[in-house]
């Protein structure tokens, strides 16, 4: 992983101290487990769908990791590139080196210099694609983890 990027996080607050008064390794934890890998991977494909893709590499960058613990209590996606709290937040106003933005602006047909005057002037809009990303996967994963406890109250009855 990157030393800077961006990341989306899901996490159950309070289980920890519920798992103490409950065997988590008979009831609680195999449907948590599967919970939280749905839930990442519901987050992974919908940032991936949300990022702005040129050459694709921030795209490429998304990754997810899940707690490792026998009760895991959170799932995260990554953005790994360094820039990509710039895409999704903008920046201010800022010299760009020529170098910096000429091959995307070359892609673009777009003269380099009065791009990197207008990135001078106005710096960069934001594109807050994990934000969307929250937006659009809250009420899914609502619903898995609604689904999630009927079956722990189904398996708690039996």
């Amino acid at each position: 992983m990157a030393d800077a990027g961006l990341e989306l996080t899901i996490t159950l607050e309070g289980l920890e101290n519920a798992s103490k008064h409950l065997d988590p390794g008979h009831l609680i934890a195999p449907p948590i487990k599967e919970f939280f890998q749905a839930a990442t991977l519901i987050m992974l494909n919908e940032a991936m769908a949300q990022v702005p893709v040129d050459l694709a590499d921030l795209q490429r960058s998304h990754t997810m990791s899940i707690d490792p613990a026998p009760l895991p209590l959170w799932g995260k996606v990554v953005a790994n590139k360094f820039y990509a709290p710039y895409v999704e937040l903008g920046t201010l106003p800022h010299v760009v080196p020529i170098w910096a933005i000429k091959p995307w602006a070359l892609r673009h047909n777009i003269n380099v210099y009065a791009l990197a005057a207008k990135i001078k002037k106005y710096g960069t809009r934001p594109n807050p694609w994990m934000l969307r990303t929250q937006g659009i996967v809250t009420p899914k994963i609502q619903d898995l983890w609604g689904r999630v406890l009927k079956r722990i109250q189904v398996q708690w009855r039996s």
